[in-house]
Order: C-alpha cells, then structure tokens, then sequence
C-alpha cells in the first residue's frame, strides 16, 4: 500500500462500501489482468504494470511452456479461468501448448 496524503493507510479503502462511503475512486482494470492471480475489480494495481506489460508477461511464459513441449520435456500447466478458455481469450491443444488471443481481442 502506498500513503495517500493525509489519509491513513488501509486495505479498507478498496472494498466497494467502504470506497462509495469515502467516495474513493478505484479505477477499472482491463479484462486481461484475469490472467493475474487476485486482481478483481476493486483492488488498486500498481503503476509499474499496465495491460500490455501483463499481456506480454503472460505471453512470454506461454513461450517458454510451448518451448519445453517442443523440446519433449513435461508441460507445465497453469491455472486459468475456464471462462478465458469458453471465450476464445486462450487456448490449448492436446499436448498442452498455450495460445494467447492478441490484446485487441481482451477489450471486445
């Protein structure tokens, strides 16, 4: 958590009763950061990470699991929403490669 001014510091401000009773603004994030493990809709998230950087973290590990099935090594699995999957948003085929939808396709 970061001090904001004057204000005490607590996680209290990001739940939604306690930001509407303060009138707290906790801005949206964009519907890629699902990929992230407990970033919801009225958590704070960092300034050192945005969409693309999330997008690109996250493709860059497909990589690397796509590169050990190449290599015949044992896949590693990571755990996604189903949803993600439902949607189009990633895919994987029955050796166990990853696909990630281009960014664009995240704002749809």
């Amino acid at each position: 958590m970061r001090p904001s001014g004057a204000a005490p510091i607590t996680a209290g401000y990001f739940l939604p009763r306690v930001a509407s009773a303060q009138r707290y603004t906790v801005t949206g994030n964009h519907p890629v950061y699902r990929l992230c493990e407990a970033v919801g809709g009225n958590q704070p998230t960092t300034t050192a990470l945005d969409a693309e950087r999330v997008y690109d973290t996250v493709s860059a590990t497909m990589m690397l699991i796509n590169a050990r099935i190449d290599r015949g090594e044992q896949p590693t699995q990571l755990f996604i929403e189903r949803e993600l999957f439902q949607a189009g948003l990633v895919s994987q085929d029955f050796e166990g490669r990853y696909r990630l939808a281009p960014l664009r396709a995240w704002d749809a």
